[in-house]
């Protein structure tokens, strides 16, 4: 349903570039809707060549291949992300004067916030926005390959409106120990109801927090094999990139 509705941007005659995808039926719908509209479609994976190397990645359309392409973002899912914008702009190539070293260090110069962003080191502290239980499975799944020998906190608030358990169960696969805390929004869940979601679900290494307090605390850390990770919501992710900015500067 959801990507039918997606498909309804297609214009007819436009290209349409497609990430990889986890169900082969999302893929399907969309290229039926392609092919009703005369729509050219490129699928990573499929009519799209990628690769992933240690540290960079490589796109191949048709008989044109980019090597080595390289970028300043964390995370696997980051460098499929970015192999979806590399085909855009070489279908656009045509239309506006890109050419491959700009694409290149466009690559290197991205700044996104909120988006598996090491905000302090030792201990760790990365602010991601994931709020679904497909984006924070894929976001434990990274963390667990770049600190496999490290203890992962996770701080989590989630919005009421969430699927709650799911998101609660996907974090604490990955996690030593979950956090729960709330900000001052009416739309997010208080840490007490979480701790409750987390407890009916069999959640055992989890409490609740202030969130203030649990900043504080971090900040005067020095510990090096710990990682706090902050996610959930992205009205968390944007208080933490303030507080942490303001007490870090």
């Amino acid at each position: 349903e959801i990507a039918g509705e997606k498909s309804g941007i297609l214009k007819q005659n436009v290209p349409c570039v497609i990430g990889l995808q986890k169900w082969r039926s999302t893929l399907k719908i969309v290229r039926k809707k392609a092919e009703e509209l005369n729509v050219p479609a490129f699928a990573l994976g499929e009519d799209v060549g990628f690769n992933i190397e240690e540290d960079s990645f490589s796109v191949r359309i048709a008989d044109y291949e980019y090597e080595d392409l390289r970028t300043n973002l964390l995370g696997r899912f980051q460098l499929e992300n970015l192999a979806v914008s590399v085909v855009c702009a070489h279908l656009l190539k045509d239309h506006f004067s890109l050419s491959d070293d700009k694409i290149r260090n466009a690559l290197l110069d991205i700044y996104w916030p909120g988006r598996m962003q090491v905000i302090k080191e030792n201990p760790g502290v990365i602010l991601d926005a994931a709020h679904t239980p497909e984006s924070i499975e894929v976001l434990g799944e990274e963390l667990r390959n770049k600190y496999s020998s490290q203890e992962i906190i996770t701080i989590l608030a989630l919005s009421c409106d969430k699927d709650r358990e799911n998101i609660i169960r996907k974090a604490d696969s990955f996690s030593d120990e979950l956090i729960f805390t709330d900000i001052d929004n009416p739309r997010l869940s208080s840490k007490t109801e979480l701790l409750s979601i987390a407890k009916e679900a069999g959640v055992v290494n989890c409490i609740s927090a202030d969130f203030d307090g649990l900043t504080r605390k971090i900040i005067k850390d020095k510990s090096q094999d710990k990682v706090f990770l902050v996610t959930g919501s992205i009205f968390l992710v944007s208080r933490a990139l303030e507080v942490f900015k303001n007490e870090l500067l």
